[in-house]
């Protein structure tokens, strides 16, 4: 046999005509599309669409009295909760404001602690707290289900002082 029939890479005639130029293609979209996949399936994984790694986030105000947990990645008609962690004032209550079309955009399913006041203005959500004041910091969790896929702004802010914008990707 002659050694250079025998390689892989050259083209044959026998049993059929082949085309290595063709087979050389189509192996190296295999490869392509295999990692292609595999970086898909990580990223997924990771959380880069909804609730991961990725998606975790965690933004405090610069002087610490107000700090929000949420998703950066939502999926529509899926329940994400809104963690809002705040300073409660010595007396008297607290009030929380979230703006940016928040009404428009989400649908509450729950909201916690149930005592709290909640007022409903055009573009903007008022949440009126009373926490125990010997407390550090106060915590109210809102659960939301995003309307529509799009890309979410939203401002919450404490006693109209301190704000903290959120943007959010909503996926279908």
């Amino acid at each position: 046999m002659n050694p250079q029939h025998d390689h892989e890479f050259t083209a044959r005639s026998k049993p059929l005509q082949e085309h290595m130029l063709w087979i050389k293609v189509s192996w190296i979209a295999e490869r392509v599309g295999f990692i292609a996949l595999a970086a898909f399936i990580l990223y997924a994984l990771l959380g880069g669409f909804s609730q991961g790694w990725l998606s975790d986030r965690v933004i405090t105000s610069p002087q610490g009295t107000l700090e929000v947990v949420t998703d950066k990645y939502l999926r529509t008609s899926t329940e994400t909760p809104l963690i809002i962690h705040y300073r409660p004032h010595q007396q008297g209550e607290t009030v929380i404001t979230l703006q940016g079309n928040f009404i428009d955009q989400y649908d509450i399913s729950d909201i916690l602690p149930p005592n709290i006041l909640i007022e409903s203005e055009p573009g903007k959500l008022v949440i009126i707290s009373h926490p125990a004041h010997n407390q550090p910091m106060a915590t109210v969790k809102l659960m939301l289900k995003p309307r529509d896929f799009g890309r979410y702004n939203v401002a919450v802010s404490i006693d109209n002082q301190q704000e903290i914008k959120l943007q959010q990707i909503v996926f279908p």
